[in-house]
């Protein structure tokens, strides 16, 4: 489960921070970074120690041996020699902080994490690489990684530190053991996990209906956009709800998920919480769910989820929205660049507007939240200069955010980031909500246009393209959809749910696949109705039996450290 995750959360970041156009890159942390070597006040200890220049260039050349996470694609431009290990991220760290790069081993997606396993295994690591969770917490225990507390405290650069206090703590916290601070960790952006509900305002218009506030509200919706033609066609041919077969996310929004129906009876599947007693409980089997599943099934029964939801993918489900048969989308605020600009450029009449809905019995929009952190980036315990990791780190984001005048690497050439040295994304755990509020505050003329970062300017641009010719250009509608419209929504209150792990325990290795299958297929078949929903009740029983009650006993002795 945690493997799954950690790289799925890697995958979303970088959709998020495509979608966002680096949302990092802005005003605050320009004036973080003018003034680079004043006093820090938060670092993992509390020291206040005066931070040394993070920018500072070594007398002598630095160099580190590397383990890589490569990226799915580089897309170097044609005809270049640039490679993953020598490009303009890297020559240019060589010459301003005089630190060269070298790999030790570089692979891609899922092998990478066996890669770093056989490198437990073996104690044979390279002096920096990223991990997860799991294998933090194994590097600590074998004593194999270094305390970075003082490098930290004392060359994080203001951006740095600023993305980490975003977190409120919580993302150092994560990283922190024993009052070291073993590791530098990502921070997840919190825009990416509420699941909103997208709507065709056009065909509620038509058919004179209001947004549904209640699951009951949306099961009406959902029967009146199948049986009232919507789209005028005056044919049979329009769903309800669109799902697919992954019926849960857990905690980043996934589009066709049905978590937020789960949400409004206060369920939450997929999810480790601590129950109103206190106690440490897996949400997919707190009691909670059986309501929730009961709807789910009067509303399969009667015809309002897609009746073939259980064999489909998101390709298959996203079909149904591109080809104008749905109105109703469960899915994260940057739905506009996927699926919905698809939509939009095969039916410029189709209006999908994002709520926060449905609500729970006291009116209240329940959403999940991201680990603070999932990924991090470790130090071999004996290198000699962690100091030229932190500065590397704080060049790295220089250039992605291009702050202080720093050069924007392949400027406009569309090369993934990830070939900078670190697969690492740090950007504000509000970033989403932020972008919104720049764009907004230039529209309102509380500051100018040309006051905006860079890259803002080019959305607040196409904010204002959309908004004179409206959708005339599909980019254009993506950005004020998702940037200016959801991430509207993303800031009206809602109450946020925090898990309590995220990791793997020793159970899980060898069981949690079995107990995951259980409980998909349980779900489901009580949905499409294979099961009656009392079937729900021995579920749980069978998975507690099987594992389940020992892997809570681990989980909640593993918070406790």
């Amino acid at each position: 489960m945690k493997k799954a995750k950690w790289w799925a959360a890697v995958q979303i970041i970088a959709v998020m921070t495509a979608a966002a156009g680096c949302s990092g890159n802005n005003n605050d942390a320009a004036k973080a970074e003018s003034n680079p070597t004043g006093t820090q006040t938060g670092s993992a200890s509390g020291s206040t120690q005066r931070a040394k220049d993070p920018y500072g260039k070594f007398d002598q050349p630095v160099t580190f041996t590397l383990g890589k996470m490569l990226p799915p694609a580089a897309n170097f431009p044609e005809g270049s020699t640039d490679t993953v290990e020598d490009n303009e991220y890297t020559r240019y760290i060589a010459e301003n902080l005089n630190v060269r790069i070298k790999h030790k081993w570089q692979v891609q997606g899922d092998a990478y994490i066996q890669k770093v396993n056989m490198s437990l295994a073996s104690g044979d690591i390279p002096d920096v690489m990223n991990v997860n969770e799991d294998q933090l917490k194994q590097l600590v225990e074998a004593d194999l990684i270094a305390d970075l507390s003082d490098a930290y405290e004392q060359y994080a650069s203001p951006y740095v530190r600023g993305v980490y206090e975003s977190t409120e703590g919580k993302a150092l916290e994560k990283a922190t053991f024993d009052g070291k601070l073993m590791a530098l960790p990502d921070v997840n952006v919190q825009g990416n996990a509420p699941s909103l509900l997208w709507i065709r305002q056009d065909w509620l218009d038509k058919l004179g209906l209001q947004p549904p506030k209640t699951v009951d509200e949306l099961s009406q919706v959902a029967e009146a956009f199948i049986e009232r033609d919507p789209d005028g066609n005056n044919k049979d041919d329009t769903i309800g709800l669109p799902a697919m077969r992954d019926i849960v996310s857990g905690a980043a929004s996934a589009h066709f998920s049905l978590d937020a129906i789960f949400q409004a009876y206060g369920a939450r599947p997929n999810t480790w919480i601590k129950d109103s007693e206190g106690q440490v409980t897996y949400g997919t089997i707190m009691p909670e769910m059986k309501p929730a599943l009961g709807k789910l099934s009067e509303m399969y029964k009667k015809g309002l989820i897609d009746k073939e939801f259980g064999v489909k993918d998101v390709a298959k489900a996203t079909e149904q929205v591109v080809n104008g048969k749905a109105g109703l989308l469960f899915g994260p605020w940057w739905s506009p660049f996927y699926p919905l600009s698809d939509a939009v450029k095969k039916d410029p009449k189709a209006e999908w507007r994002a709520y926060a809905l449905p609500l729970d019995a006291s009116g209240v929009f329940n959403a999940n939240t991201l680990p603070a952190s999932s990924n991090f980036l470790v130090v071999r315990k004996g290198y000699d200069k962690p100091e030229a990791v932190v500065k590397t780190l704080n060049m790295q984001f220089k250039l992605i955010r291009v702050l202080d005048g720093a050069p924007e690497p392949y400027k406009g050439q569309n090369v993934n980031w990830a070939v900078a040295p670190f697969t690492i994304n740090l950007d504000y755990a509000n970033a989403v909500e932020r972008i919104h509020q720049q764009l907004q505050d230039a529209l309102d003329g509380k500051i100018k246009p040309e006051e905006l970062p860079a890259d803002r300017q080019t959305q607040y641009q196409q904010v204002v393209a959309e908004m004179q010719n409206p959708k005339k250009d599909p980019a254009n509608w993506s950005v004020k959809a998702a940037n200016l419209d959801a991430a509207a929504v993303l800031a009206t209150p809602m109450n946020k749910i925090y898990g309590v792990f995220d990791g793997q325990t020793k159970t899980m290795e060898s069981k949690w696949a079995n107990l995951s299958k259980l409980s998909n297929e349980a779900l489901m078949q009580i949905i499409v109705g294979d099961k009656p929903l009392d079937y729900f009740d021995e579920f749980v029983a069978k998975w507690r039996q099987i594992g389940g009650d020992q892997v809570i006993r681990e989980v909640t002795e593993a918070i406790k450290k």
